[in-house]
């Protein structure tokens, strides 16, 4: 995972980081394939306050 640096959108690498900020109602910006592993797709969600709040949480959690 990574912010990009305008710091406009956060790239989600885990699966289940996904499916839990989809539960929570986020929404994803673009989904592309992983640039170092393109097996493996990439979603990318704008990046807010709040959205990092719930990464905070996920984590927290112990996912």
């Amino acid at each position: 995972m990574k912010k990009y640096k305008n710091n406009k959108f956060y790239v989600v690498k885990r699966i289940r980081l996904y499916t839990y900020l989809k539960e929570l109602g986020f929404t994803v910006v673009q989904v592309k394939p992983d640039e170092k592993n393109p097996k493996f797709y990439v979603w990318i969600f704008n990046y807010t306050d709040e959205l990092q709040t719930a990464i905070d949480n996920f984590y927290a959690i112990g996912y």
